[in-house]
C-alpha cells in the first residue's frame, strides 16, 4: 500500500509539472479520454480497430499514404511529412466511411485534441503543432473506437426505449378500440331493442309503405299529364268561350298604373306575376310578399306600402284580388290559369331574370 501511494504522489508531481510547462489544461471529457489510455508508450506497429462490421488495420502504411499531401513538392520538410494534421484525419475516417455513420466532427476533434497532448514518448513537443505523430495517430484511432462503442451502447439504450413507448401506445390504442368497439355494439343492441315491432305492426308499415310509394308515383303521372297539357296550350289559352271570370282593363294613371305597367313589360300573363311573387305556392300574399316582389321587378318612385293597401286593406293578397287589380286581359278559369302557370314557373322565372338584367345593364 505504501509502495503504491509513492507511486500515485509521483505520477501526480509529473502532471502537475506537465500542466505547468503547458499552460493548458485538458476539459472535463478530454481528461475521461485520456483515463481510458494511459502515457504508456505503444510497442506495437499497427492497431486494429472495429467500426460496426468494418475492421481497420491501422500501421505506418496507412499513415504515410495519408501523410502524401505534405511532401517535399509543396516545400514542406520530411519531418513534417511525418505528422498529421486535422484535415488529413478527417480524410482518413471519411476514406473509411467512419465519419458520419459512426462518429461525428466534434467527437473526432475531441479524439484528436486529446490524442495530440504532450505524450512522454510523443516526437512534438510543441503543444501549438496540433499534429499527430505516428504513435499519437494510433491512439488517436483507439479513441474513436472508444467512442463509437459508447455512441453505439447509448443508440441501442434509445432504441429500446423508443420501442417501449410505440408498444405502449399500440397497447393503448389496441384497448380504446376494444372498448370503442364494445360500447357500438351496446348501442346497437339498443337500438335493435328498440326498433323490433311485432309481425302486424311490420305488415301495417309495409302497408303504408306501398301506399306511400303509390301515391308518389301518381302524383308524377299527373304532374307530368298537367305538364304535356300546358306546353300544348300556348298564350291563346285564355281565350275559352263563355263569360270570363275576371275582365281585364289596362290603367292609365296612378300608383296601380305603374305597378301594372312594370308588369306588362315582364310578363306574359297577370298570373305568372302572382307565382313568381308566390315564393311558397299558398296562393296568397303577405305585405311583406307583396313589396319584396315589387321590389324585385323593379317597381321604383311609388310607395309600395300604399300600394299594397289599395290592393287588400287586410294586408294579405289573394289571388282573386291581385288579378282583379293588375291583369290587363280576360281570365276565364282562374285555377286553371294559375296551375299552368305554376308548372312553367322555372322557365318563366328564368326570362323574367334575364329581362331584369337587361334592362339594368
Amino acid at each position: 500500500l505504501a509502495q503504491g501511494m509513492q507511486g500515485f504522489d509521483r505520477a501526480a508531481s509529473a502532471a502537475s509539472a506537465n500542466s505547468q510547462e503547458d499552460g493548458q489544461w485538458l476539459s472535463d471529457d478530454e481528461d475521461g479520454l485520456a483515463a481510458d489510455h494511459p502515457n504508456e508508450q505503444f510497442d506495437v506497429d499497427q492497431v486494429v480497430v472495429k467500426f460496426g462490421q468494418a475492421t481497420i488495420t491501422c500501421n505506418r502504411e496507412m499513415f504515410e499514404r495519408f501523410c502524401r499531401s505534405n511532401d517535399v513538392n509543396t516545400g514542406v520538410s520530411a519531418a513534417r511529412s511525418a505528422s498529421m494534421d486535422l484535415n488529413e484525419t478527417i480524410k482518413l475516417v471519411r476514406y473509411h466511411n467512419i465519419l458520419p455513420q459512426y462518429i461525428s466532427k466534434p467527437e473526432l476533434a475531441k479524439a484528436f485534441r486529446a490524442a495530440n497532448r504532450d505524450h512522454e514518448w510523443s516526437r512534438s513537443n510543441d503543444s501549438d503543432l496540433h499534429e499527430l505523430d505516428f504513435r499519437e495517430f494510433l491512439d488517436f484511432m483507439l479513441r474513436l473506437q472508444d467512442m463509437a462503442l459508447e455512441r453505439s451502447k447509448h443508440f441501442d439504450e434509445a432504441h429500446r426505449y423508443a420501442a417501449i413507448i410505440i408498444q405502449k401506445r399500440a397497447r393503448m390504442n389496441q384497448a380504446q378500440a376494444k372498448v370503442k368497439k364494445m360500447i357500438n355494439d351496446q348501442e346497437v343492441e339498443r337500438l335493435k331493442l328498440k326498433r323490433e315491432f311485432s309481425d302486424e305492426d311490420q305488415k301495417r308499415v309495409i302497408k303504408l309503405q306501398s301506399l306511400a310509394r303509390a301515391r308518389k308515383e301518381q302524383a308524377k303521372i299527373h304532374q307530368k299529364a298537367a305538364w304535356k297539357q300546358a306546353t300544348k296550350t300556348g298564350p291563346e289559352r285564355r281565350y275559352f268561350k263563355g263569360k270570363p271570370a275576371i275582365k281585364g282593363r289596362v290603367r292609365s294613371e296612378g300608383l296601380l298604373a305603374v305597378v301594372q305597367k312594370r308588369l306588362m313589360e315582364l310578363f306574359d300573363l297577370c298570373q305568372d306575376g302572382f307565382v313568381f311573387m308566390d315564393n311558397d305556392g299558398n296562393d296568397k300574399l303577405t305585405k311583406i310578399e307583396f313589396c319584396r316582389g315589387l321590389g324585385k321587378i323593379g317597381v321604383k318612385g311609388i310607395s309600395l306600402e300604399k300600394v299594397s293597401v289599395i290592393v287588400a286593406a287586410d294586408g294579405l293578397v289573394d289571388v282573386i284580388e291581385f288579378l282583379r287589380t293588375f291583369s290587363w286581359h280576360d281570365i276565364r278559369g282562374v285555377d286553371a290559369a294559375i296551375t299552368e302557370s305554376k308548372l312553367q314557373r322555372s322557365n318563366m322565372v328564368s326570362k323574367v331574370q334575364e329581362k331584369i338584367q337587361s334592362t339594368q345593364a
